[in-house]
């Protein structure tokens, strides 16, 4: 590594020799300038060639010479596995996945990789174009097509037959580190690779090299992970999933370190730090947490969630709450930060919430009392903004974006006031959990509320299963009847090493409202403020909720 700093050091003094000196542009021989960022782009200049031209062609080189970070192919018709809502109608993979590059794009603003770099730069292409417009995706245009990483979506065995695919594949597919694939024909789907792993090579001898790689840890064998890690993404179906699987297989094999990738992958093995600050800091805890079962059971099941799995994490942790587990976060993440995790609140989106409601303009007291909602208060307090028809709860959840928090069934929203203190606000959400033994079970947070910079933005922070995560909320509409409500979040459990988004549609009874064009309208622009489609929400169920008289596990409601 030395020499090569030194060799790099001395290009590097030559070309700023040659571009100081103009008296040296008279020679007639030529020098190869190489451009690093992790891409070998090279360009030949000769050096009788004046200073100007040299000078345009090292500022236009990494824009002209750039390949792309992600290629994405399709078809035109192809459908995806999302669904608009509430109509279900279907949405096509080119649609999702122009949506999927933006985000990867835009996730550079929430310090997921270095922007300083340039940001992403990604393109997605059906390959009924390739057919209609030749001359856009011939040997002139290889650059525009060169990858890393590619992901083929959606794709028939017809695709093959054309010309231009033969031209693709060997110009473009073969020179690519990593082929995903999904929904493609078998012919398709044997393209896949991850770097020097081909998951559909059939080898009579692959048990035995699995073996050999997992034993000595080759290459070979964090390929294979990936494809591992790239089969249980696919597979979940969400659009931040997909995202994440963009961030993994371009971390990989592309150009750019995408921290939440490397906070993931590094932990992957323990080291002797970390052991370390556990037993010299948590011995006494960790040493209650193997006792129980329970804490045990939780332990287990969140090693085996993949990646960046918050929906398999989340629900390892709410099937084995305890509190020998809570004590045994709390120690080594929350206070002693063993594992050495980081996360900051996503920045980007950024909607602005409400600005007015019922023709007046928006304060805080206001935004609270949207909050607070449809509930049924304490004796003596009122909300001014509702309506006789009080309930249990403030609002229940119709649909979320977020597949690891917004996705449980029954979720009741308890916004309140405290009863000593009327100028604090707590939000209580009580949802029920499926457990991985198939048990019902009934789950409550305590959050507290602060308002921040403006009316409808506020600040949001609980103590989960021993660790602290900390939110900001807007409210980004509300209809004037309170018969809906759309809010959006952004938060982060830094001890954990995990950050996210949500949006959350409600109603007072978890059903959609009238959805008429005009309030189709409102909640369809209230999320695209934050940059989010309808067709991204998971719908909640929000039958069976229980709540009747004679109920053996109603759900824990009420004022604290």
């Amino acid at each position: 590594q030395i020499f090569q700093m030194l060799a790099i050091c001395a290009v590097a003094a030559c070309v700023c020799c040659t571009l100081s000196s103009t008296e040296a542009l008279i020679n007639k021989a030529s020098i190869v300038i190489p451009f690093t960022k992790r891409r070998s782009s090279r360009i030949a200049i000769s050096l009788d060639e004046n200073i100007a031209t040299l000078t345009r062609a090292v500022e236009q080189n990494s824009e002209v010479f750039r390949e792309n970070d992600l290629l994405v192919l399709t078809s035109t018709a192809a459908s995806s596995f999302f669904t608009t809502k509430p109509s279900h109608g279907e949405v096509l993979w080119k649609d999702a996945f122009k949506k999927i590059a933006d985000k990867i794009i835009w996730e550079g603003k929430n310090d997921k990789y270095d922007p300083i770099e340039g940001d992403l730069k990604a393109r997605v292409i059906c390959v009924e174009d390739m057919i209609s417009f030749p001359e856009n995706f011939s040997s002139n245009s290889i650059e525009s097509l060169s990858s890393k990483v590619i992901v083929l979506v959606g794709l028939g065995e017809e695709t093959i037959l054309t010309e231009n695919w033969k031209f693709l594949k060997d110009n473009v597919l073969d020179k690519a580190k990593a082929i995903t694939s999904f929904n493609c024909s078998t012919t398709i789907t044997q393209l896949e690779k991850y770097g020097d792993y081909y998951p559909h090579e059939n080898s009579p001898i692959e048990p035995l090299l699995k073996t050999f790689d997992e034993l000595l840890k080759t290459r070979r064998n964090t390929d294979r992970k990936r494809y591992e890690i790239a089969l249980d993404l696919w597979q979940r179906k969400s659009l931040d999933d997909l995202v994440f699987l963009m961030f993994v297989l371009i971390d990989t094999y592309g150009a750019y370190r995408i921290k939440s990738v490397q906070s993931v992958t590094s932990t992957e093995t323990t080291s002797f730090e970390q052991i370390s600050c556990m037993c010299g800091n948590c011995a006494d805890v960790m040493a209650e947490c193997f006792k129980d079962e329970t804490c045990r059971k939780a332990l287990d099941c969140l090693n085996k969630c993949k990646g960046n799995d918050q929906v398999c994490s989340y629900r390892c942790i709410t099937s084995h709450e305890t509190p020998a587990f809570e004590k045994f976060a709390m120690c080594i993440l929350q206070k002693h930060n063993c594992m050495g995790n980081q996360a900051t609140v996503p920045v980007y989106p950024n909607p602005l919430p409400m600005s007015r409601f019922r023709n007046e303009e928006l304060t805080f007291e206001m935004a609270e009392n949207i909050f607070i909602g449809h509930l049924q208060l304490r004796e003596g307090e009122i909300n001014p903004l509702s309506n006789n028809e009080l309930l249990p709860w403030s609002w229940k959840v119709v649909c979320g974006q977020n597949p690891a928090y917004d996705y449980f069934a029954c979720q009741h929203q308890l916004f309140y006031r405290d009863k000593a203190r009327p100028s604090v606000v707590w939000y209580d959400p009580v949802f029920r959990v499926t457990t991985l033994y198939g048990e019902d079970v009934w789950r409550r947070r305590h959050y507290r509320v602060r308002r921040a910079e403006l009316p409808g933005q506020f600040h949001f922070s609980v103590v989960d299963n021993g660790v602290v995560s900390k939110e900001f909320w807007r409210i980004l509409d509300c209809a004037d009847d309170l018969s809906w409500a759309v809010f959006y979040y952004g938060g982060a459990a830094s001890a954990a090493g995990t950050s996210y988004t949500g949006a959350l549609v409600v109603t007072p009874d978890g059903k959609w409202p009238v959805m008429t064009e005009e309030t189709s309208d409102r909640i369809s622009s209230a999320l695209q403020r934050a940059e989010i489609t309808m067709w991204e929400l998971f719908e909640v169920r929000n039958e069976c909720c229980g709540g009747f008289e004679g109920d053996p596990n109603p759900p824990p409601l009420g004022l604290k």
